[in-house]
């Protein structure tokens, strides 16, 4: 009996987790489809070609494709984030509020990936000096998917994979149940964030390439990378994906692709 009520109480926050998590990625979902949200992306509103691509604006601009940034996490990486939730929960029975915990969880998480796109933008300004690519984004866009299909190929993206599919032995490791609970949450979510960023950073940033114009390309990422994590078998899927990633890089940078194709 005692072990069945402690299991009971180790689940029984997963469907309201769930459904918070849905929701709120559901609404970064609407925000990313709003035309008026992101508008330094697209159109005649911005005279600069690489805003098409969502690379990062010079000036005051910055803070705006950051907050895009945050929008695509919450949609596309907080929901297969729910096994580290619900392994927090779990873990905070007994020593808090597990909803409250589960929330630092989630919002340590979405700082990780914050920071990391504040350093893959401020390298997307240094890459903007290279006058090749500022001059043709068509070219900027390939050599992200060749980049990130060799980082998909790579032995560092299949260990951080390996960590990010297993929330529950990242948490043997860093819940140690001698600091406060907060504590333990921020550093168990800070070490899972980070796996989860090294496994799928460089998807990511296609996300950010391509821009909101393309936003079926976005949800097809964002399955990729949900099945990638949480699929049983979704390991299979990593190596398919970083060649057809690359050959559509090395197509593109051969002219066999148009530019319209990478650039919305």
């Amino acid at each position: 009996m005692t072990t069945a009520l402690k299991r009971n109480r180790n689940t029984e926050h997963r469907r309201p987790l769930a459904a918070a998590v849905l929701a709120l990625a559901a609404l970064a979902w609407v925000g990313l489809a709003w035309p008026d949200l992101l508008a330094h992306h697209g159109g005649a509103a911005t005279p600069d070609p690489m805003a098409h691509m969502g690379h990062l604006p010079v000036g005051p601009a910055v803070g705006p494709v950051l907050l895009a940034w945050v929008v695509m996490v919450v949609a596309m990486m907080l929901p297969p984030a729910l096994p580290l939730l619900t392994t927090v929960a779990g873990l905070a029975v007994g020593r808090g509020c597990p909803m409250l915990l589960a929330a630092l969880a989630g919002a340590t998480f979405v700082a990780v990936w914050t920071v990391a796109g504040a350093a893959l933008l401020g390298l997307d300004t240094a890459l903007r000096q290279v006058l090749v690519l500022a001059a043709d984004p068509g070219t900027a866009a390939a050599v992200v998917l060749v980049a990130a299909g060799l980082y998909q190929l790579s032995p560092l993206a299949q260990r951080c994979l390996t960590a990010c599919r297993s929330p529950r032995s990242t948490a043997l490791r860093y819940w140690t149940g001698r600091r406060p609970a907060w504590a333990e949450t921020v550093g168990l979510s800070a070490s899972y964030g980070l796996t989860c960023v090294g496994c799928c950073w460089a998807l990511m940033v296609i996300s950010l390439t391509v821009a909101v114009a393309a936003l079926p390309v976005m949800v097809v990422l964002a399955v990729v990378m949900a099945a990638q994590r949480l699929l049983p078998h979704g390991r299979r899927l990593v190596r398919p994906t970083g060649f057809l990633v690359l050959a559509l890089g090395i197509a593109a940078l051969a002219g066999f692709l148009p530019a319209g194709v990478l650039v919305a």
